[in-house]
């Protein structure tokens, strides 16, 4: 019998103004949101639109660009137009869910493997199969962040090691 992971939300603070004082390129395309959202608003003043109606590809690409050096250090040059933007706190919640998953059933994973002792460190492995131009799953669990469990709030504190196979269609 399997035990359930944790399901509570992995939390990545998402505050703007200070991804925007820490990264020009965040803090330009932040300040061209407000100034859309104000000239539509001071030219129609019934408009409906939300704000995320007034979101770009630049302005995700810069966000997604910020959160992923800020909260892993990781660096993104290149998120083309026309390709998936990976929502980094919609991500990170995935794979903090996934790794919860996978740890909470490592015991039987042991025996599947026949391994003999769950006390040894098993090196985790993953393919994703359409991974796109950001690899944002395999890059996610190989981050310092996901190495240790505590931080995600479940009860391993050994280290992990993930190796994993990306693979997409799109050169």
């Amino acid at each position: 019998r399997t035990s359930s992971p944790d399901t509570s939300r992995f939390s990545l603070p998402c505050k703007f103004d200070q991804l925007a004082s820490a990264y020009p390129e965040f803090y330009h395309e932040l300040d061209g949101l407000k100034k859309r959202r104000r000239t539509e608003h001071d030219n129609d003043r019934s408009s409906t639109q939300t704000l995320s109606s007034q979101v770009n590809h630049s302005f995700n690409a810069a966000l997604t660009r910020a959160l992923l050096h800020n909260h892993f250090g990781l660096h993104m040059p290149s998120l083309p137009e026309g390709r998936l933007c990976p929502p980094v706190p919609n991500r990170c919640n995935y794979v903090a869910w996934l790794k919860q998953l996978v740890l909470s059933n490592s015991t039987d994973l042991y025996r599947f493997c026949n391994a003999g002792d769950a006390s040894h460190d098993l090196q985790y492995r993953g393919i994703d199969i359409g991974t796109g131009v950001s690899a944002i799953y395999p890059l996610l669990l190989t981050t310092n962040l996901f190495a240790k469990c505590s931080k995600l709030r479940c009860n391993d504190t050994q280290s992990t090691k993930w190796k994993f196979l990306a693979t997409d269609i799109d050169p």
